[in-house]
């Protein structure tokens, strides 16, 4: 093949199109979302993101085992059919640059094959106060601070449905941790008007919401994006979106669950104005919301939840529930089946994270019962003294789903906060 019937062949296979085009027909979303992809791609090119996400290098590490999968091995070029254009490789055609295009598309499909998963996290727990809240706290800490203080130099939107938020503990966290990082960096003793000045600027990019049912949050979500791009509304303009946090995400679900069900009562009613397609669930619309928005600020979207555990209940004649009672016989009959657990069903919280952690608070083991009252007066002290380390345990929870990025985490090893009244701390 000739130099100029294999460049006319690579002119054949280019498709040029006008970025200007879903801004004049924007009526095929598909190829909107297309281009958005691209300027996000390029912007990657221009400006890489950095795989420190939230800050702290033991989460951070957690979080990469998910986001980025394995590298794929280098990939060799394919045989092609007889029938199709001829492109193997030969020695004279090295001087018309096929080996340098060949190069550059697998190395392509090598960066698109390694591209990270968004980051979004989710922190569950089987009981309150297991700190969750306390750790959104220092996440929000540092992805508020300044660069020079060890921050990312960001904003952050809080969506408080719980309605637990605390300023104070929150400025309490900030505090805390300047003056714990200023003793660290300095022999001097940290200035403490400085560093009140310091906290109350971070506190000042923290946008907290507070809505009161889950058709609330969808209007803030929806908003949002108009709010943080108004520069007469906030201080934070300039600054990117780091962190999106809804705490907890499931505290609508008795509400949401009510609505449902009186709105099962009334669809008789309603079925002969119906399309016939049953309208999303809200957390489903929450969920597609948040998804846009992390698309477009690149910010990273964590939420926490609460999981509890039920077991099922036997009477007194130790059958279920909903099975009747056996009657006493003499005759021998063969022994029941065991009853299996019923399959845990994830949650669509759980689908949409990256990553789902777990927290819990590190067992003081209790007084044996060997022990006698002397010996539990003389070690009160010392077992007070390991209570109030609050001490909590960070553990990729069993239920995510991927298991080879489970494996990758069992390498980095869990994460051990120190929750006190001071503040928040990594050991």
């Amino acid at each position: 093949m000739s130099a100029e019937q294999y460049g006319f062949n690579l002119l054949a296979a280019v498709h040029e199109e006008s970025l200007e085009q879903p801004c004049q027909f924007t009526i095929n979303k598909a190829s909107s979302d297309c281009y958005d992809q691209l300027l996000a791609d390029v912007r990657h090119i221009i400006g890489p993101q950095e795989k420190s996400v939230l800050g702290i290098p033991q989460l951070d590490k957690l979080l990469e085992s998910f986001r980025y999968p394995d590298e794929p091995a280098p990939r060799r070029p394919e045989w092609v059919s007889s029938g199709a254009p001829s492109l193997e490789y030969h020695a004279d055609q090295e001087e018309y640059g096929y080996a340098e295009v060949l190069n550059a598309e697998t190395e392509r499909s090598e960066t698109h094959l390694t591209k990270s998963k968004p980051a979004i996290i989710e922190f569950t727990s089987q009981q309150s106060a297991s700190g969750k809240t306390n750790l959104l706290y220092y996440l929000a800490t540092h992805a508020t601070l300044l660069r020079e203080e060890g921050g990312k130099q960001s904003a952050v939107v809080w969506i408080d449905n719980d309605g637990r938020f605390s300023a104070s503990r929150l400025s309490q966290v900030l505090h805390n941790h300047l003056q714990t990082s200023s003793k660290t960096d300095s022999t001097n003793e940290p200035d403490e008007e400085a560093t009140r000045s310091k906290a109350i600027d971070a506190l000042t990019h923290i946008h907290v919401f507070r809505p009161y049912s889950s058709s609330q949050v969808l209007s803030i979500l929806e908003s949002l994006a108009s709010y943080l791009l108004d520069q007469t509304r906030h201080r934070s303009f300039h600054r990117p979106l780091g962190l999106l946090i809804i705490d907890s995400a499931t505290a609508f679900h008795a509400q949401d669950r009510f609505d449902a069900d009186m709105a099962r009562l009334d669809a008789p009613l309603l079925q002969q104005h119906s399309t016939g397609h049953p309208a999303p669930s809200k957390t489903a619309t929450i969920i597609s919301r948040l998804r846009e928005i992390q698309t477009r600020f690149e910010c990273a979207v964590l939420f926490t939840t609460t999981t509890t555990t039920t077991t099922p209940k036997t009477n007194n004649s130790g059958a279920l529930p909903n099975q009747p009672p056996q009657e006493p016989s003499s005759k021998s009959r063969p022994a029941a089946a065991p009853i299996h657990p019923p399959t845990p069903i994830i949650s669509p919280w759980t689908s949409f994270a990256a990553v789902t952690l777990q927290l819990e608070r590190v067992r003081v083991p209790q007084f044996v019962p060997q022990m006698t009252l002397d010996q539990c007066v003389h070690d009160a002290e010392r077992r007070l003294e390991v209570v109030s380390r609050g001490r909590f345990l960070v553990s990729v929870a069993p239920k995510t789903l991927d298991v080879r990025a489970r494996e990758k985490a069992k390498v980095v090893g869990n994460v051990v906060l120190r929750i006190t009244e001071d503040g928040v701390a990594v050991e």
